[in-house]
């Protein structure tokens, strides 16, 4: 008995008809029946249970009885099967008009990336497209290259302490401290 309680817990609408649902949502409800004391709670029960498509399609409406489910449930299954029959009616009269004409593809789909030709020739394939390589910039003579370009010109050089190149790079003797001094009141004054 609590097994077929659980299962009528746990029973949703899934991919079922309106009609199987329901024959299986009544047959499962007898052995719960402390679940629905009222028949607004067994309405209630069984509107949380179905598809999401058809729970959005019946929320709009107020329905306090079973019956008046059973009948917006079913006028919603019907027009759903007339869309779907409409969709598919439609996909197979576009998909005949573009299978007549051979250079177009079909919405979704794309050209093969791979072509090949029906001769003796060697076969030719199709190859995408490389972007290409970086090319340098070129700048006007008389105005200097941009910071990124030219990034020694304005570094000082830790050992000599002139601007235009680093210690490691010094043309001058190296000197034992490559640290540069701290500017100090006391060493302004010696």
């Amino acid at each position: 008995m609590e097994i077929k309680r659980r299962e009528f817990l746990a029973l949703k609408q899934g991919n079922q008809t309106f009609l199987e649902f329901l024959n299986q949502f009544n047959y499962i409800s007898r052995y719960a029946t402390e679940e629905m004391l009222t028949k607004d709670r067994k309405v209630k029960l069984c509107r949380e249970r179905l598809n999401p498509e058809f729970k959005h399609s019946v929320s709009a409406h107020e329905i306090h009885s079973l019956k008046t489910l059973v009948d917006k449930a079913l006028r919603v299954e019907e027009s759903v099967k007339e869309v779907l029959e409409d969709h598919k009616r439609k996909w197979v009269a576009r998909r005949a008009v573009s299978s007549s004409s051979s250079n177009t593809w079909p919405r979704f789909a794309s050209p093969p990336l791979v072509r090949y030709v029906a001769t003796s020739a060697p076969r030719l394939t199709y190859v995408a497209s490389r972007p290409q390589a970086a090319t340098l910039q070129r700048y006007p003579c008389n105005a200097p290259p941009p910071m990124s370009q030219n990034k020694a010109a304005n570094v000082d050089c830790y050992n000599c302490g002139k601007l235009g190149h680093y210690a490691s790079k010094c043309p001058y003797p190296r000197k034992t401290s490559l640290l540069p001094r701290a500017w100090s009141p006391q060493s302004a004054a010696a």
